[in-house]
This record gives structure tokens, sequence and C-alpha cells, in this order.
């Protein structure tokens, strides 16, 4: 029971820091993760801690974001959990490129990638590719569209993958791209409102008045947002 309660208190972690409710987020992570360590579930602990780890990052300390990551890892690798590896390893990376370490960014996104694709976990391998692509647009905004275009594509291999990180990647286009693609800016505004993801709508918000786009046409294949990982 306690266990099971415990990756509740995780995924729901998750959830509150998607919608930005960090200091939420961070109690329900740290719960969860001491229940982990009285357990010795070395796994799940390291997957809490991530999530953890991740929210800290969000709620912009990516140093110390970084810390917990590292610690993450250490017990993902522990508990010979391959499954969720990448997972710790795209939060180091996102704690690094948001204090400008290009390099340990880079390093990290094609290690998480590499795992990702050898698992065939679609969520990661878009979340690395996602990662790629905004260490290139400085440099080669093509390739970095094309690379999120690539995140896209694997986030609608299936009809459940997380659907924050199909948002994220939209949001993502809808910068690079000013806005230019309505069917990209409506999809990635429909996303954020349900989530709600607040801090993916107030990006958007700057590009909503550009749409052409009714808002009775809906964009197709489009996945009901619910706010589980998978």
């Amino acid at each position: 029971m306690l266990g099971r309660a415990a990756k509740a208190q995780t995924y729901l972690g998750m959830c509150l820091s998607d919608r930005c409710d960090y200091e939420r987020a961070q109690i329900a992570l740290s719960t969860a993760i001491a229940t982990f360590d009285s357990t010795r579930q070395r796994g799940w602990q390291g997957y809490a801690e991530a999530m953890l780890a991740r929210a800290i990052e969000r709620s912009g300390d990516p140093i110390g974001g970084a810390a917990m990551a590292e610690t993450g890892l250490e017990h993902v690798r522990r508990g010979s959990w391959r499954a969720v590896l990448p997972w710790p390893m795209l939060v180091l990376a996102n704690c690094a490129l948001a204090t400008g370490d290009r390099d340990s960014a880079s390093i990290r996104y094609s290690e998480a990638l590499t795992y990702a694709i050898e698992i065939g976990d679609p969520c990661y391998e878009a979340l690395a590719l996602r990662g790629l692509g905004l260490l290139s647009a400085p440099q080669n905004l093509d390739a970095a569209i094309r690379l999120l275009t690539d995140g896209l594509t694997c986030c609608r291999r299936y009809q459940d993958v997380y659907p924050w990180v199909r948002a994220v990647i939209l949001a993502d286009l809808v910068e690079l791209q000013h806005g230019a693609d309505a069917r990209v800016l409506d999809e990635a505004s429909e996303l954020a409102a349900l989530g709600p993801l607040p801090d993916l709508a107030e990006r958007l918000a700057t590009f909503r008045g550009r749409s052409t786009r009714s808002s009775q046409n809906p964009v197709p294949d489009q996945t009901p947002f619910q706010t589980a990982a998978t």
C-alpha cells in the first residue's frame, strides 16, 4: 500500500509541476521520495527525485535541480530501472541548458536520445529531440524546426503519450516560427488551455492574435489532454 500511495504522489507531483504549482508539487514528490527511500525502492525513488528535480528547475533553480537530478540518476541506475533511465538525463540536460552550459546539455540530450531509441520510448525520444533542437536554434533555425517536428512525430506514435511533451514542443515550434503556422498555434493553445498549462499559455498569448483559423475548425489528430504519465 505504501508503494502504491507513493507512486500516486509521484504522478500527482508531476501533474502539479505541469500546472506550475511548484510548491505543492515539491511537497508531493518529497513525500513520495521519503516512502521509496524507506522501502528501498531505489528505481522509483530515482524517478521521483528526477521529477522533483524538474519541478525545482522549472521553479527557477536549475543548479538545485541538477543536484537532485544527479541523485535521481544514481538511484535509477542502482535500481536497474532501464526504462526510465533517460528521464534524469533529460532533466540534467534541461538544467545545464538553463545555466548556459550548452556542451553538457548537448551530451546529456544525446545520451538520453540513444537510450530512448533503444527502449522505444516516444516521450523521452521526443524530449531529447526537442532539447537538441533548442540547442541548434541559434545557429541553424531550419535544423531546429526539423528536430522539433521529429519530436512531435514521436508524440503521435501512440495515442496516450504524456500530453505535456506534445504541448511544450508545439509551444517551442510556435516561437521558432513566430506563430506563422496557425495549425500548430491552435493545437498548442488548445492543449495549454485544457491542461491547464499556464506557462505555455503565457508564451502562446503573444501569437494568438495572428491566428486566422476559425475556432469552429478543430485541429485533426487531436488527443484529449490527460494529466497522467504513460
